[in-house]
């Protein structure tokens, strides 16, 4: 059904990407030190006269008896303080953002008319949201590719997703959503998934829509997989079954996480649960980037993505 990514050698970048990767990284790994310095100095020098006015206010309020300002004080600890830190860290931050920048384009030179922006909201939450399938209240957003890879053009961004209810939100989806532009077009909605026990609960909180269960008539499958659809006719069922061989394939390279198809019309977007962020690097006080055991990974888990992406591309929706 797909082909593996195989060796990792052929994705490898070429000896001037190569270069030009190395000396990205030394000056990162030079100047990193000095950085992580510099944001410890910020962060104390922030912190500090914060800590102090919130311990003066708290002070005034058990003095007083006016334990609401206490409270009031307390609170503020808490959220300023998480300002302060991000405010104090955002150098650093940036320090490292720009060499993620000017890397990627390198070590994913495998991807055609590649784009790279961070903290980007993918253009197609919008299409999806609006199609009825996702329901969800807020959206945070990490790394987001673009270009093509064997033929198949592909947006993939690393997203956060939160509904609310009511004083409750919690975390629907965390993990990379792929959009797929089909060259066939499916005349309605179908969701795919393997089964699990979480299976129901996934539909009901991700997945707004009210669809019907569908059953390919293939017992094996049928008893497996998870397929709804709102379509009628023969199509969601002879697809259902294509994407069965599609979703074993996949269970078995992403063990990050749940895996989820969604076909939207002419729109494929692949659902990618994970429980880490793919393309970071550690943390700037954490010492200098290897390449073998930072930048590596990262090409990695882009050739075993790239494979799902053509995998998907090259179904039939009809």
């Amino acid at each position: 059904m797909a082909t593996e990514p195989g060796d990792l050698k052929n994705w490898l970048p070429d000896e001037e990407q190569l270069k030009r990767v190395a000396e990205a990284v030394a000056v990162y790994n030079s100047g990193r030190p000095a950085k992580a310095a510099a944001m410890k100095r910020r962060m104390v020098m922030m912190l500090g006269p914060f800590a102090v006015i919130v311990a003066a206010v708290a002070i005034i309020g058990l003095a007083t008896g006016l334990l609401f300002i206490t409270g009031i004080a307390v609170g503020v600890a808490i959220f300023g303080g998480m300002i302060v830190l991000s405010i104090a860290r955002k150098p650093a931050r940036n320090f490292q953002q720009q060499l993620r920048a000017s890397m990627f384009p390198e070590i994913f030179s495998f991807i055609d008319d590649f784009q790279y922006l961070h903290g980007h909201a993918a253009g197609f939450l919008g299409p999806l949201e609006a199609t009825g399938l996702l329901s969800y209240t807020s959206a945070s957003h990490d790394d987001w590719f673009a270009g093509s890879y064997d033929g198949v053009r592909f947006e993939l961004a690393e997203t956060h997703l939160k509904k609310k209810s009511g004083k409750n939100t919690r975390t629907i989806f965390d993990g990379l959503i792929f959009h797929i532009r089909l060259d066939s077009r499916f005349r309605g909605l179908l969701l795919a998934q393997k089964k699990a026990d979480v299976v129901t609960k996934f539909f009901r909180d991700l997945f707004g829509s009210k669809l019907r269960e569908l059953h390919t008539g293939i017992s094996d499958i049928d008893a497996t997989h998870d397929f709804r659809t709102n379509a009628d006719g023969p199509e969601p069922a002879l697809l259902a079954a294509r994407m069965a061989k599609a979703l074993d394939w996949l269970a078995d390279t992403w063990p990050h996480g749940p895996v989820q198809i969604a076909f939207a019309d002419a729109d494929c977007y692949l659902l990618l649960a994970a429980t880490k962020d793919h393309f970071e690097l550690p943390g700037i006080t954490r010492g200098d980037i290897d390449f073998d055991s930072h930048i590596l990974p990262m090409i990695r888990d882009m050739a075993t993505l790239l494979a799902i992406a053509s995998l998907i591309g090259k179904v039939d929706g009809r």
